[in-house]
C-alpha cells in the first residue's frame, strides 16, 4: 500500500487506472457515511492505494464535517490523479476531453461544481456513476485507444459536415435546374 501522492510520480493515471482505484476509494467513503460519519480529511496523504483495487482511508477526523465536503474532496484528489497536477483556483477541465472519455470531464465538473446540472447529491450516486463508466469502459473495443476512440467523434463530425455540403449542392443545383 502506498499513499497517492507517491503514486502519481510518474503522471496522471490511465482511465482505467483511474477508475479501478476511484471505485474502491468511493465505495470506501460510501461505507463511512452508511455509518452516519463524513471523513472530513481526504486528501492524497490520507488515502492509500495497493496499486489494483485496494483502498485504505486514513483515520476520519473526529471534528464536524460535513457530507459534501467530502464529494469535494474527492473531486480534488479525481483531478489530481487524471491531470497529474494538484488542483488550481480555477481548475481547467477543458484537457480532460481530449485525454479521457467524456464521462471523466463531466464527473470532475459535477463533483467541482462546475456543471450546469450541479453536484453529485450523494456519494452513492457518484458510486453508481463511476461503475457505469467502468462498465461502458469495459464494453467497449479495448483494442481502441482513448485517443482513437475520441479521434472517432472528429472523424464523425467531419463525415456529417461533409454530408450537409453535399446537401446544400444537391439543393443548389435543384435550384438552378428549375
Amino acid at each position: 500500500m502506498q499513499l497517492l501522492s507517491a503514486l502519481l510520480t510518474t503522471g496522471p493515471f490511465p482511465y482505467e487506472r483511474f477508475l479501478n482505484l476511484a471505485i474502491p476509494l468511493v465505495e470506501a467513503v460510501r461505507q463511512l457515511h452508511s455509518t452516519g460519519s463524513p471523513h472530513g480529511h481526504l486528501d492524497m496523504t490520507s488515502v492509500m492505494y495497493d496499486g489494483v483495487n485496494q483502498v485504505t482511508l486514513a483515520a476520519p477526523r473526529s471534528e464536524s464535517a460535513a457530507f459534501d465536503e467530502d464529494l469535494q474532496a474527492l473531486g480534488r484528489i479525481f483531478y489530481h490523479i487524471l491531470t497529474g497536477k494538484p488542483l488550481a483556483d480555477i481548475p481547467d477541465t477543458s484537457m480532460l476531453k481530449r485525454i479521457y472519455p467524456v464521462e471523466a470531464k463531466l464527473t470532475m465538473e459535477k463533483l467541482l461544481g462546475l456543471h450546469p446540472s450541479g453536484q453529485f447529491a450523494s456519494v452513492a450516486e457518484l458510486l453508481a456513476s463511476l461503475i457505469l463508466m467502468k462498465d461502458v469502459y469495459e464494453a467497449s473495443d479495448r483494442n481502441q485507444s482513448v485517443s482513437h476512440r475520441t479521434g472517432s467523434a472528429r472523424i464523425y463530425l467531419s463525415l456529417s459536415l461533409l454530408a450537409l455540403i453535399l446537401v446544400l449542392v444537391w439543393i443548389a443545383v435543384s435550384l438552378i435546374k428549375r
